[in-house]
């Protein structure tokens, strides 16, 4: 009875250095108590927060849209991703790192956006912002699995427009074309298309000119048939946007 006393005295005086001799938990047993992978990342997105993203301005000329905005965090996060949108599609991502506001006790900072081949007409234009976290080391620990922040705004690309007028003059058709909008100076731009009485046709290519064009309209070669001549209008503005097409047509030898 005395030798087994002696064990466990000797067990509980060297429990920290021998506790799986004397019948501690296995080091697997022991490894079940460590935080699950991922744990610590999800308690801290919980934490970190986009207060506000905002458009300051935006708008699209020569095909390019460009804007810029604000952002502020709020508890925890230092800094945003944010993400842009056009028409739905991702554009562009930034990782930002904000300024300290000690007056408020929160991160603030500024986007800026741009990208081009923006079409005419009306555009939706998105940004996103989630909560970032960049430690002293320059880890960075970002929020996607937040809701974020949502600003979108409508933004219109202007484009000319081009005007088409045509009168005949004895056997010619006089055309005046005229254009508005976009950025001028514009480059006038004229095609011809001739549609023959006997199904036939012959259609010229777009070629520059100046806006007025003079055009023969007479009938081919004294017979009677009657021949249809189709004139196409448009303009290119000095940021290489085209405008519509405007169209006029006559018959010849009428």
């Amino acid at each position: 009875m005395r030798r087994i006393l002696k064990r466990s005295s000797l067990c509980a005086v060297l429990s920290g250095l021998l506790l799986t001799a004397c019948g501690g938990a296995p080091e697997d047993e022991m490894g079940a108590f460590e935080e699950p992978t991922g744990t610590r990342e999800s308690a801290m997105c919980s934490l970190m927060s986009v207060s506000q993203v905002g458009v300051s301005g935006i708008s699209s000329y020569g095909g390019v849209l460009a804007g810029a905005g604000t952002w502020t965090t709020s508890t925890s996060a230092n800094g945003a991703l944010l993400v842009f949108y056009v028409d739905g599609v991702e554009r562009s991502r930034q990782e930002l790192s904000g300024t300290y506001d000690s007056a408020v006790g929160v991160y603030r900072g500024t986007w800026s956006f741009s990208a081009s081949g923006i079409t005419c007409g009306s555009h939706s234009f998105q940004v996103k912002a989630y909560p970032m976290n960049v430690d002293s080391s320059g880890q960075k620990e970002i929020c996607t699995g937040n809701t974020p922040q949502t600003s979108t705004q409508t933004v219109a690309q202007a484009c000319p427009t081009a005007t088409l007028s045509c009168s005949r003059v004895s056997s010619s058709l006089s055309c005046t074309g005229s254009a508005s909008g976009g950025a001028s100076p514009y480059t006038p731009m004229w095609k011809r298309t001739i549609r023959y009485s006997n199904g036939t046709t012959s259609t010229g290519t777009w070629s520059s000119g100046t806006l007025t064009k003079s055009y023969g309209c007479t009938q081919p070669d004294g017979k009677r048939e009657f021949n249809r001549i189709e004139i196409y209008f448009k303009v290119v503005d000095s940021t290489g946007i085209e405008s519509n097409v405007d169209f006029h047509d006559d018959i010849c030898g009428v």
